[in-house]
């Protein structure tokens, strides 16, 4: 386990200057995909079904959308 974190650790160390930014940009996208949409698009969907547990009401959903 050290070794993975040995391995991460010195690639980022000696990552150049376009690398660091790329990476950059790839967390904040990441940020704004899961922090940001999820907070203003699907904040209210589960407890609108609070009756049922989240897997049936996922699953009663893409049932109708099969139809």
């Amino acid at each position: 386990m050290t070794n993975i974190i040995k391995m991460y650790r010195d690639g980022f160390s000696r990552m150049d200057k376009t690398s660091r930014r790329l990476w950059i940009i790839i967390l904040i996208k990441i940020l704004i995909m899961f922090g940001v949409l999820k907070v203003f698009f699907f904040q209210g969907y589960f407890s609108k079904h609070n009756d049922k547990p989240p897997e049936e009401a996922v699953f009663e959903n893409l049932m109708r959308l099969e139809k």
